[in-house]
């Protein structure tokens, strides 16, 4: 006996369907006779349209996919596509089409690509290829980003620099390379991939494929500080390397950035630099670090012997010196500094009841006291122990 369903004209199945929600039962509906299959899984204008009424009745389930709330995945294909088509249209931001990382093999990106194409009459004439673009980049999709940028046009060019900030963010030269000839970027928006390339050691080789575009090179060279102040703070000690190597700079900039480093290996590298004088303006790259609290960078200073035999600015020394807080700090200073006047250092911490700094500043070898408490520093010489960094000669000529 035949399915009551198979005798009803497709008119009215179509009646029928378009109140069944759209969600992850819709399978199991499609499965449930031949009429109702080729309806769900083969026909894609009745899919459009099934979206289209559940929008205009103005129920929330468009709108919950749509901005995230619901995952289209379990949709038949014939649904994901009017889906997709629509979040494209609405401009939905792409960090919600994150949830149709879809299946590793990436087919299904590009079924769904080809879907659409195979279809475009159905939907409006302005839905924008680059969101198609962004997509697939987004999904680190090489094939389906060849397959938008082949259906493009030979003469498309794309004008979105979100594409390539997300290829350099997803570190895939492969997208990149095939971006490079279809993306059609301004010089600001050239300046964030650059900076954006060298946020990490890993990027060498994309910084190289974007200074293919001679104009990446020119924004690279007149922003080069700014790009190092960005690897310093991103601790991309490599990206640092390269850019000195490439664009070498005064001492003047040289001793700003190593004012700013955090760690020790970047410390280390810039103390080898030829035009680096670490005890540039009154040690400022050590008294930088202590005010930052960063011991770590202030041991590898404070251990170079042109640091150590250098001066610190006395409004430094007397801010540590009264705080019994900056403990570790004067412990470094007493350590390694040749030169510092250990009198005043006393004095500055009596004066403002430092007592656990004058009792480390009383039990320095070098410091002898008088009858009435005065500090006379020691003759003697401090034994300063030394690093491999300290064979660093620097060339910079300091005012």
């Amino acid at each position: 006996m035949p399915n009551c369903f198979q005798l009803l004209p497709r008119e009215i199945l179509e009646s029928i369907l378009v109140y069944v929600p759209i969600d992850s039962n819709l399978c199991a509906v499609g499965w449930a006779c031949t009429n109702f299959s080729r309806l769900v899984f083969d026909d894609l204008p009745f899919a459009a349209r099934h979206w289209t009424f559940h929008s205009h009745l103005g129920a929330h389930t468009v709108h919950r996919y749509i901005h995230g709330r619901l995952d289209p995945r379990p949709l038949p294909l014939t649904y994901k596509v009017p889906f997709l088509i629509r979040s494209f249209i609405e401009e939905v931001r792409l960090g919600i089409m994150r949830q149709w990382r879809l299946d590793p093999s990436n087919e299904l990106g590009l079924r769904l690509f080809e879907t659409f194409m195979k279809n475009k009459h159905l939907y409006p004439p302005h839905v924008p290829m680059v969101k198609f673009l962004e997509w697939a980049v987004l999904e680190e999709n090489e094939g389906l980003v060849r397959l938008v940028l082949s259906a493009s046009g030979a003469d498309k060019s794309f004008e979105s620099s979100e594409v390539m900030l997300i290829a350099i963010h997803n570190k895939r030269m492969d997208i990149l390379t095939l971006l490079m000839s279809h993306v059609q970027l301004n010089e600001h928006e050239l300046q964030q991939c650059v900076t954006n390339a060298c946020t990490s050691d890993d990027n060498k080789l994309i910084l190289e494929l974007l200074f293919a575009d001679s104009r990446a090179e020119k924004v690279a060279e007149e922003s080069c500080v700014h790009l190092m102040v960005v690897s310093v703070a991103l601790k991309a000690v490599g990206m640092v390397r390269t850019l000195l190597n490439r664009y070498p700079q005064t001492s003047e900039v040289l001793h700003q950035i190593l004012r700013e480093v955090e760690t020790y290996d970047m410390t280390a590298m810039l103390l080898h630099h030829e035009f680096i004088d670490p005890s540039a303006n009154d040690n400022a790259a050590f008294q930088s670090a202590c005010d930052r609290n960063n011991m770590e960078v202030a041991l590898v200073l404070a251990q170079n012997k042109f640091v150590n035999s250098g001066t610190l600015n006395p409004e430094f020394l007397n801010r540590v010196a009264a705080n019994d807080e900056c403990i570790p700090i004067l412990k470094l200073i007493l350590d390694y500094f040749q030169t510092v006047d250990l009198s005043a250092l006393l004095e500055t911490a009596r004066m403002h009841g430092a007592f656990q700094a004058v009792d480390l500043i009383l039990a320095d070898p070098c410091c002898v006291t008088t009858s009435d408490g005065a500090c006379v520093a020691d003759t003697c010489s401090i034994d300063v122990t030394t690093l491999s960094l300290d064979d660093v000669h620097p060339k910079a000529v300091v005012n």
